[in-house]
């Protein structure tokens, strides 16, 4: 048994004593609804989230957890009483953010799509109204970062010394667009550690690539500082290897789509694995989610989501020119549709061995904190292929998608 699962085992055991003491704590049985939702029971989570809302029906973020949970299309009772509430004139409209994304999520399992694009529309309108004209100002300026820097960089002439030299594995992409999946395909393995969303390589660069001084020291008379990028990818290496267990370290951050080149100089055995998808169903599944992370206010805007697959378009096409052959596309249709045989591809260009634990990902029992956990446990199903049809009628930003590709 890992770490991981002991750990999140015994937090359950130490709830569940508190709460036969304390059967009306709220705060424990939230915790505990929640710690049974990492740990992939979702019987147990959804008798302590009913009970939550029991208790504290005024706290709308526990009916977005309950949607998570119930399928609409079969029990319709919670339904009824979240449409009680959002009607409710005495809650405040941005308390019932969470509750309006609940009720998109309803209405789509029931396949009403206007409705669940209304109440999904609600949710998004509001919820940017509190991020004051939230901007990509940050994200533009890391896609020209990016460029000045490496446009003229030969990645064929990096030496490096004494780098830290244990494999890691990089999923990056869109969110939505399958990074979960792939993750918990090569977290499955026996040889793998899987970090989830891990902030290590985040936490480092978001602020080193605004630091002039930082981009400066990179190199040395007109060559790369092998001694500052030593000292760069052993400090950050550490951070991934005391948590390793002495396994290969798998980080699923999405947004590290940023940093490949980075990656390329300080990181010699790392492997990129780049998660595509329809990029219409993409960003349809990114309005359609409500993030708990900072990192994904632009997801809230239409033009926003639009203008961040631009840059990240531009970042990956980049990349891609730069380092032919470096990084593996893993197209998440192929994957849905031939699970065998695009799961056999994806280990082998890990240098991995044939596992059947890695087709039963769904049965993994690591804990996991994403969006994507309820999909993720379960196995692969295709009726997320072609979603942003069902929604044609209703949303316009998914033909702008189309002419971004074009």
């Amino acid at each position: 048994m890992t770490k991981q699962i002991e750990n999140i085992n015994k937090k359950i055991d130490d709830l569940e004593i508190i709460f036969k003491k304390e059967p009306n704590n709220i705060p424990i049985i939230i915790n505990l609804a929640n710690a049974y939702i990492e740990r992939g029971n979702f019987e147990l989570a959804l008798k302590f989230t009913k009970l939550a809302s029991k208790h504290s029906p005024e706290n709308m973020g526990i009916d977005f957890t309950l949607s998570n949970l119930i399928d609409y299309s079969e029990n319709k009772t919670h339904q009824k009483i979240m449409l009680e509430k959002s009607e409710n004139s005495s809650f405040k409209e941005e308390d019932k953010i969470p509750l309006y994304f609940a009720l998109g999520k309803s209405f789509n399992d029931q396949k009403n799509y206007s409705r669940s694009f209304y109440f999904y529309s609600l949710g998004n309108k509001i919820k940017n109204s509190t991020l004051k004209n939230y901007s990509l100002e940050f994200e533009e300026i890391y896609q020209n970062k990016i460029k000045e820097f490496f446009v003229n960089f030969d990645f064929n002439k990096i030496i490096g010394k004494k780098l830290f030299d244990k494999k890691i594995i990089f999923i990056v992409g869109l969110p939505r667009s399958g990074t979960s999946l792939a993750h918990q395909i090569l977290a499955s393995h026996s040889s793998v550690k899987g970090f989830g969303e891990s902030d290590i390589l985040n936490g480092f660069f978001n602020n080193k690539i605004l630091d002039s001084k930082f981009i400066s020291n990179l190199t040395k008379n007109n060559k790369l500082n092998d001694d500052f990028i030593c000292e760069i990818s052993n400090y950050i290496g550490s951070k991934y290897e005391n948590n390793s267990d002495q396994k290969i370290i798998l980080d699923k951050s999405p947004f590290n789509f940023f940093w490949l080149g980075f990656i390329k100089i300080i990181f010699p055995k790392a492997k990129i694995i780049h998660t595509i998808r329809n990029q219409e169903d993409t960003c349809l599944s990114i309005y359609k989610s409500l993030f708990g992370k900072k990192g994904v206010l632009w997801s809230y805007d239409k033009n926003n989501i639009t203008n961040f697959v631009k840059i990240y378009n531009f970042i990956i096409k980049f990349w891609s020119e730069k380092m032919p052959n470096y990084i593996y596309n893993l197209n998440y249709e192929m994957l849905v549709q031939d699970q065998k045989n695009q799961t056999k591809k994806l280990l082998s260009f890990c240098n991995l061995d044939w596992e059947d634990d890695c087709l039963n990902f769904y049965k993994n029992t690591l804990p996991i904190k994403s969006a994507s956990l309820y999909q993720t446990r379960k196995p692969i199903y295709k009726s997320s292929i072609n979603q942003n049809l069902k929604y044609s009628d209703y949303i316009s930003f998914t033909n702008k998608i189309k002419k971004i590709k074009e």
